[in-house]
C-alpha cells in the first residue's frame, strides 16, 4: 500500500491532468516518477520528477538526468 504523502503527490498530478507513466523507485526512498501532460495545442510535454528526503547531490541529479534522458523528458530541477 502507498504511504499518504506519496499517494497525495500522485493524486495531485493526476488531478492536474498529468499521466503517470512510470514510477522508479531508487535506494533510500528516492522516487522518480515519468509523467506527462498534454499542453493546450496537444503537444505531449514529459516530464520526469525526483522526489526525495535526503540532500541532493550529484549522484542523484545525474540518475535524474539519465532517467529523464531515457524518457525524452525534462526535470524541473535548476542544474547549476
Amino acid at each position: 500500500m502507498l504511504n499518504s504523502p506519496f499517494a497525495d503527490i500522485i493524486s495531485t498530478l493526476v488531478t492536474n491532468g498529468f499521466n503517470v507513466e512510470k514510477v522508479d523507485r531508487l535506494p533510500h526512498e528516492n522516487t522518480i516518477i515519468h509523467t506527462y501532460k498534454y499542453d493546450k495545442l496537444g503537444a505531449k510535454v514529459n516530464y520526469s520528477i525526483l522526489f526525495t528526503g535526503d540532500k541532493v547531490e550529484n549522484s542523484l541529479t545525474d540518475t535524474l538526468v539519465a532517467e529523464a534522458e531515457k524518457h525524452k523528458a525534462k526535470p524541473p530541477i535548476n542544474l547549476r
